[in-house]
């Protein structure tokens, strides 16, 4: 019995510090800057005002100065979020300044950006958040300088969220071979929960003036409607799935024509987290793109092509810290794919964990 009482104990203490990082979200198939269903604190930066929920901790994301985040090339960064009396506040470093937006393929990003929070409960929970980053060099023979303003708004309501992410200032450019200039960017996204189920819808938007193409116009539009669940078996599983309808028009590609491109996909995501051990938890998740459209600017479609993502992902407990990482398998640290040096699907010893994140509640 008392073996029992201490397990429970165990279990309630680590199900409050499993929301930990990007290594999280991508081993349940959801993005490393946020879920619309799966709580994390990585949420803050789809909403704000998940600071409400996630008060109270430090975490630390390894990884290197990139400034653009991917699987195998994870970006370094960290924060804290920390409550006072009705109030959390908090500071990010490091983030990786093209998130939400996907517009920084192939120009010079901000440096050293940074995140503020702050949130509160007035009966209705809010949060706000700003992101800063700017970056100059004179020392190259064409000098280079960029700058980001953005600011994060949030609410959650009973039932109901809603959040808008709103570029104020975004440029960037290298004397004689480029220029650009951000001139409208948002994301805006509500959710409506109802028992174990997520109704959700997303917008993300933006456009951009290139100089190189003579002030031409850069723009994107995605929409996402969906629905997602989380099923809990017991207290050591519980399962999350999500079915949503994407969209997506993009007009220029990587800054270097003016194609219009058109995108749909109707998406799947089967994941699973387990606490196996008071201080081990082990995650998995399958997405596909069950059908799925290409079109580029002469009318020429790509159907149905392969779309299928598998990946893994484990969490160390050690009292209030936690260590996550996406399981690898392959000698570079990427994830379950396309690695054929090595062999697909064989977790390696010798690089056995990725996106490796450092998490403590207090």
């Amino acid at each position: 019995m008392k073996k029992q009482i201490a397990l429970a104990m165990g279990l309630a203490v680590i199900s409050g510090s499993a929301f930990a990082s990007k290594a999280r979200l991508q081993a349940l198939g959801e993005s490393t800057d946020g879920s619309q269903y799966i709580s994390d604190n990585r949420n803050i930066f789809l909403n704000a005002a998940h600071v409400n929920y996630h008060k109270d901790m430090v975490t630390f994301e390894a990884g290197d100065q990139s400034n653009t985040d991917a699987t195998a090339t994870p970006n370094a960064e960290g924060g804290f979020l920390k409550a006072n009396n009705n109030m959390v506040y908090g500071l990010y470093f490091g983030a990786d300044a093209g998130r939400n937006d996907g517009t920084r393929t192939a120009l010079t990003n901000p440096m050293n950006v940074w995140d503020a929070f702050v949130g509160g409960d007035a009966g209705v929970q809010w949060g706000v958040g700003v992101t800063y980053g700017s970056y100059n060099d004179e020392q190259q023979a064409n000098e280079e300088e960029a700058s980001l303003l953005r600011t994060r708004l949030g609410v959650i309501s009973g039932d109901i969220e809603g959040f808008a992410n709103i570029t104020l200032t975004d440029t960037q450019s290298t004397d004689g071979t480029s220029d650009f200039e951000m001139k409208s960017n948002y994301d805006l996204g509500v959710n409506y929960n109802q028992g174990d189920m997520t109704y959700l819808a997303r917008v993300m938007n933006w456009e951009a003036e290139d100089g190189d193409k003579g002030d031409e116009s850069i723009k994107y539009q995605g929409i996402t409607v969906g629905a997602a669940r989380l099923q809990k078996f017991n207290n050591m599983a519980t399962m999350n799935y999500k079915l949503t309808y994407n969209t997506s028009t993009q007009e220029g590609t990587n800054y270097t024509d003016t194609a219009e491109e058109k995108n749909m996909s109707l998406n799947a995501v089967i994941g699973l987290e387990v606490q196996v051990k008071e201080w081990l938890a082990l995650r998995a998740s399958i997405s596909q793109d069950i059908l799925n459209e290409e079109e580029d600017d002469n009318g020429d479609k790509i159907k149905n092509a392969d779309a299928t993502n598998v990946n893994a992902g484990a969490s160390l407990v050690f009292g209030d810290l936690q260590i996550d990482g996406v399981i690898g398998n392959s000698q570079n640290g990427t994830t379950f794919g396309d690695d054929t040096a090595t062999g697909e699907g064989v977790i390696r010893t010798d690089a056995l964990m990725s996106r490796v994140s450092a998490t403590y509640r207090f």
